[in-house]
């Protein structure tokens, strides 16, 4: 497997920040999983977008991966971060057909350790 340089999880963070903040540039892929977690830990979805807007190379854990159910060329990104001493596992990409949209398909405690390679 192939890891991201630090410059091209920089650069696909500064699209995701830019991205982020306009009108309907976030979207939380409305997942069981997703749900649970905000519910459980009482957690609104700007704070979802705020988390997701704050992430940094330290938080990278791999990717870009493409995703071959997908009709786009789209790639997932993939990081963790802790919220209140709790590892969240982050799955995000930026879709680019028609309205730039950051996606987010997973935000929930993760399941298995996560590995960082640039910790």
């Amino acid at each position: 497997m192939v890891k991201a340089t630090v410059n091209d999880i920089e650069d696909f963070l500064t699209k995701v920040r830019e991205i982020i903040k306009t009108k309907n540039g976030f979207h939380l892929v409305n997942r069981k999983k997703n749900i649970k977690a905000l519910t459980k830990y009482n957690i609104p979805i700007n704070s979802v977008k705020y988390f997701i807007e704050y992430l940094n190379v330290q938080h990278y854990s791999k990717g870009p991966e493409p995703d071959e159910q997908d009709q786009y060329d789209h790639d997932w990104w993939f990081f963790g971060r802790k919220l209140d001493d709790k590892m969240f596992y982050v799955k995000i990409r930026i879709r680019t057909k028609g309205r730039k949209q950051v996606v987010c398909l997973s935000f929930h405690p993760a399941k298995y350790p996560i590995e960082f390679p640039y910790k």
